[in-house]
């Protein structure tokens, strides 16, 4: 979207010190780490282009950027202006395929009934998102509505909600969205930023929640022989409703 955000720039270390690693005969591991707020993850890295149509005051040209504050910093940050694109600055992975998500329709209409599946190559704890371009962000699995809340199976669908729910989720529009898919393989305590009692109910910043979720993800394991990154995949899926 033509920022290059800090965890963007994380993301991309993390692959070239991988590289470097495996074609040398004596590394035994690199894991670049990035010490910042977790609020300034889905920053540019760079400050944006300016604008040289008047040469008496530059300005920035900000586009589809805008300019914001983090709480606790003295740094400027600029951030993508629409809470949708910005999911991926916020997150810095790129989607593999890994991680599919699906909507039972097609084409979704305000009023329209509606359900989500997902499905990974690799199981891991699934934790899903629904983010509008409003900015508010609702937390879709888990939930307390879920009877039981297990790790995704390899290769199994999820549905939400499923027969045992009692309930379909209903379309609410006009509006743009995306669905935020992430599916962690190690067992990363999770429940401080996705707590089973924010889901399909208590609405959410969707920078500070993914933000938060980002952050975590991004910290070093250290529970193998030796330290490395957290192993998680990301699925992201955009929709409309009419």
């Amino acid at each position: 979207n033509g920022i290059v955000s800090n965890a963007e720039l994380l993301e991309y270390v993390k692959k070239q010190s991988q590289a470097y690693c495996a074609a040398q005969s004596q590394c035994q591991g690199l894991d670049p780490q990035l010490e910042v707020n977790y609020a300034l993850l889905g920053a540019s890295a760079s400050s944006p282009t300016v604008s040289a149509t008047d040469t008496q005051q530059q300005t920035p040209d900000y586009g589809r950027i805008e300019e914001v504050k983090v709480e606790d910093t003295a740094q400027t940050a600029y951030v993508a202006a629409d809470p949708v694109d910005a999911i991926g600055d916020i997150l810095g992975k790129a989607e593999s395929g890994d991680v599919a998500v699906a909507l039972s329709s097609d084409h979704l209409k305000n009023g329209d009934s509606f359900r989500i599946s997902v499905t990974s190559r690799t199981g891991g704890h699934l934790i899903l998102y629904d983010v509008d371009t409003d900015g508010k962000a609702t937390q879709i699995f888990p939930n307390e509505a879920a009877q039981k809340i297990t790790r995704l199976a390899p290769g199994t669908p999820i549905t939400i909600p499923d027969d045992y729910y009692g309930f379909d989720f209903e379309a609410e529009g006009p509006s743009e969205n995306v669905l935020v898919a992430i599916v962690v393989a190690d067992d990363v305590d999770l429940t401080g930023v996705a707590p089973t009692g924010y889901g399909l109910t208590k609405e959410l910043d969707a920078r500070t929640t993914i933000a938060d979720i980002a952050g975590t993800l991004k910290q070093t394991w250290t529970r193998d022989v030796e330290n490395r990154s957290v192993n998680w995949s990301l699925g992201l899926m955009k929709y409309t409703v009419h």
